[in-house]
């Protein structure tokens, strides 16, 4: 029943493209206690997602202006579909494009109890539209209500805080007040700037020519030329390689080391012998062979 209700979910985050969640791999919270999350999104426009978790997904509904901590203050709040558990934990950047490209910090999280029996009110909810529950969170507590608004349209809903030692005076008190992650106390703009770095392709050097004479001027210096076979290195979040100048790639070169940025560098690998001379046959059979033995690495010129 669950991957029935989920396959609408899941059909179009199935894409290799994003990280989100594909629905695999979670069970519920340890001790029985029904666990809810709410995940500010930046999408087409922001907005607040609140999920709670019941029979093996989560019930998932979008609130355009957050949850407002005051008595009696309704706040829209649209039903969506259901959602894989593991969804619940996502904190991360849908790449554009994707479905609900955009942002999305894990806002808040906790647990939640519906009032009364739980199976009859869970029924109630989707059935009639009027439950009660009570939340334990990081930021939301207290008596909440989630009321069916039939004039809203199709899918539309009002949550709304209960008067308890949790309300305060200011609709706004939650959602201007916290401003990063509960997860990882990130903004959104620290968020946006973590996103996905997928590894850059190989492209071919420029290569020295041979010349009679070196080049005159102040812009030139030179090196000494040591043995070694000059190697491009890349990394991202798919892992870091290295490549020959031809576009080979250096199986023992990449245990050696690699950069920590993304855009492709130039380096050399040397191997040394005995008391720090360069020994260019050794090098060539530890990489063509996969021998263990000790790469140095060294920035290229140029």
């Amino acid at each position: 029943m669950t991957a029935d209700r989920l396959e609408n979910d899941t059909a179009p985050r199935g894409s290799a493209r994003t990280d989100e969640p594909q629905g695999k791999g979670r069970e519920g919270r340890a001790g029985g206690a029904l666990w809810f999350s709410v995940q500010k999104h930046d999408a087409s426009s922001v907005h607040y997602d609140l999920r709670l978790e019941w029979d093996g997904v989560l019930l998932s509904w979008t609130i355009p202006k957050g949850p407002a901590p005051v008595t009696g203050e309704r706040r829209l709040a649209r039903r969506t579909e259901d959602h894989p558990l593991d969804y619940g934990d996502f904190e991360g950047t849908i790449p554009e494009g994707a479905c609900g490209g955009g942002t999305v910090m894990l806002w808040g999280r906790g647990t939640w109890a519906p009032r009364g029996d739980v199976a009859d009110m869970v029924a109630d909810m989707l059935a009639d539209g009027n439950p009660k529950m009570d939340v334990d969170g990081a930021r939301m507590r207290g008596g909440w209500a989630l009321i069916r608004f039939a004039k809203g349209g199709e899918g539309a809903w009002l949550l709304i805080k209960e008067r308890d030692g949790e309300a305060g005076d200011d609709p706004d008190a939650l959602t201007g007040t916290f401003g990063t992650s509960v997860a990882s106390g990130r903004s959104m703009e620290e968020i946006a700037r973590t996103q996905r770095v997928k590894r850059p392709k190989f492209r071919a050097p420029q290569l020295a020519t041979l010349a009679d004479e070196a080049p005159e001027g102040e812009g030139w210096s030179d090196r000494t030329k040591l043995d070694g076979y000059r190697a491009l290195a890349a990394i991202g979040t798919d892992g870091p390689t290295m490549w020959t100048w031809r576009g080979h790639v250096f199986a023992a070169a990449c245990r050696a080391g690699a950069p920590v940025a993304g855009p492709v560098t130039r380096d050399e690998l040397e191997s040394l012998a005995g008391e720090g001379a360069f020994d260019i046959g050794a090098i060539a059979e530890r990489i063509t062979e996969d021998v263990p033995g000790a790469l140095e690495r060294g920035r290229a010129d140029g």
